[in-house]
């Protein structure tokens, strides 16, 4: 059985909204349903506040084929030295990246020592993509940009799915105490009400830009 880690890095939010985290969990989960003999682990170690050394473990404890790194706006700040733990500790482990700001701006990511960039599609889709492409089942995965031989090489666009094929996350994944504790000042928040606990559930894909309902 295969492990594949999706995660995010631990970093200081300028303000919390769960929402942006739940790509991670929704990602994990259709890896589950659309996959065979795969561990998915979720691991929202910004709002867990993880420490270097806890990361550290994972990824040295775990023999990872993938791991998949959820790039927000905020996340950005500590990926380089995330990719460091990684290439040190697991230098095996195939590295994707996927979220709103590399798939904004993928070419500035591609300076850095990855396998795969998500560029087009929905997250969940070209995640799963990139997993057949490592697994050798399809040659350039759709909505991604993969490193091959020295160049960056383009796939076709990548596909938006139906509201049929959406999957819910698993909700024991879901750090909901964490999310609880960052609510409590009710000035930080986007959304979401201090003492209620929130489970944002996605009715639109066109966000952060350009919003078209």
């Amino acid at each position: 059985m295969d492990n594949i880690l999706v995660i995010n890095s631990p970093y200081v939010p300028s303000y919390f909204n769960a929402g942006h985290h739940l790509p991670i969990f929704e990602v994990g989960e259709y890896l589950r349903k659309n996959s065979k003999n795969i561990h998915v682990t979720c691991l929202d170690a910004g709002a867990l506040m993880y420490t270097w050394k806890e990361l550290g473990d994972y990824f040295y404890q775990n023999s990872y084929k993938m791991i998949a790194i959820m790039m927000d706006f905020d996340t950005s700040d500590n990926f380089e030295r995330m990719l460091n733990y990684i290439k040190e500790l697991t230098p095996k482990s195939k590295i994707l990246i996927f979220g709103r700001l590399c798939k904004q701006i993928p070419d500035y990511f591609k300076k850095f020592n990855i396998d795969g960039i998500v560029t087009d599609g929905d997250f969940e889709f070209s995640v799963l993509q990139f997993w057949k492409y490592i697994c050798g089942n399809i040659n350039i995965p759709a909505g991604c940009s993969v490193y091959i031989n020295g160049e960056w090489i383009n796939g076709s666009k990548g596909k938006y799915l139906d509201v049929s094929e959406w999957v819910f996350p698993n909700l024991k994944e879901i750090p909901f105490e964490c999310y609880s504790k960052l609510y409590l000042k009710d000035s930080n928040k986007f959304c979401g009400i201090p003492n209620k606990k929130e489970l944002v559930v996605h009715v639109s894909r066109e966000c952060p830009i350009n919003c078209k309902f």
